[in-house]
């Protein structure tokens, strides 16, 4: 089962002033997915957990694991868009797993495209 935390993750103000992909909360989004895509599989606090929902996604931090259980931490990130809180609640550690196998699938598929 999956709980989430009282407090958002501290970002960076939005700006859609200019260039909005070199603001600082850019910037401070593309730092937390680097840090989540270098966790090995299986090692789920750091990792950034995303779903879709309306026309964004949704993104949490994972702040706690146990093995058993995690806890998400909202990211307000671009439009802040969060999942329903039964979704949090429904959500299992496994299923968090598959996510972080699916995304380090994607990187490795990307990167030998890439070659």
């Amino acid at each position: 089962m999956a709980s989430q935390s009282n407090t958002q993750y501290p970002m960076p103000n939005m700006c859609y002033d200019g260039d909005w992909r070199n603001s600082e909360h850019e910037k401070k989004m593309r730092e937390l997915q680097d840090i989540s895509d270098a966790l090995p599989i299986g090692k789920l606090k750091g990792f950034v957990w995303s779903s879709p929902i309306a026309d964004g996604k949704a993104h949490y931090l994972v702040v706690f694991d146990n093995g058993k259980s995690v806890k998400l931490q909202h990211i307000p990130y671009a439009d802040c868009w969060q999942v329903p809180d039964a979704l949090i609640r429904g959500l299992r550690r496994a299923d968090v797993l598959e996510a972080q196998g699916w995304r380090k699938h994607l990187i490795e598929a990307f990167s030998r495209a890439k070659k």
